[in-house]
């Protein structure tokens, strides 16, 4: 004999004007095998972070005094970037990757070599998804040393949902904070 096993996936906003410990329900439409509605057997709840390649910051150290950089995203090369590039040109080479495009990155700070320029993918598609960059150094000249880094700062923003009950159409939660919380019911 086969059993069949419906999954479910549910997300929703914890509720405005939410107060933190209050008990919250997420609608979660489980049904048995002829359509019934039905307590879910498990419910895992998992929680979203931020995506820590959302904003990247650019350095240049070792002062030096010319020549160019690449930065690659996800398997695409930007064309050579001046070694005291303004934060917009660094945000148009890398536009110009077809695997970026133009509106889904935006850099500020800058001009470098003396100020960083942070990258940001979060207003645009790529927000969510971006992969870490990687950079070349070897065409830069004068000073000391010179290279190129991108640091990735991770920074998380979780609360803590606790399951409470289910009951034929909704799962009973309670959260530390306001926040989006999906539910995947089997």
């Amino acid at each position: 004999m086969t059993y069949l096993r419906r999954f479910f996936s549910v997300s929703a906003d914890t509720p405005g004007g939410y107060t933190a410990n209050d008990r919250f329900a997420v609608a979660h439409g489980c049904q048995d095998m002829v359509g019934n509605a039905k307590v879910p057997d498990v419910v895992f709840i998992e929680q979203s972070r931020d995506d820590p390649y959302e904003t990247q910051t650019l350095t240049i150290t070792g002062t030096p005094t010319g020549g160019t950089f690449t930065i690659t995203y996800a398997g695409q090369t930007t064309a050579p970037i001046a070694y005291n590039a303004s934060a917009a040109t660094v945000q148009t080479a890398l536009a110009a990757l077809s695997n970026i495009g133009a509106g889904n990155v935006a850099c500020t700070g800058g001009a470098l070599p003396g100020a960083a320029v942070v990258i940001d993918f979060s207003g645009g598609a790529l927000a969510g998804t971006a992969p870490a960059l990687a950079t070349t150094t070897s065409a830069l000249t004068g000073g000391t040393t010179p290279a190129v880094a991108i640091a990735v700062s991770l920074t998380l923003t979780s609360r803590k949902f606790t399951y409470i009950t289910s009951d034929d159409t909704n799962v009973y939660l309670s959260a530390d904070g306001a926040g989006t919380v999906t539910v995947v019911t089997a």
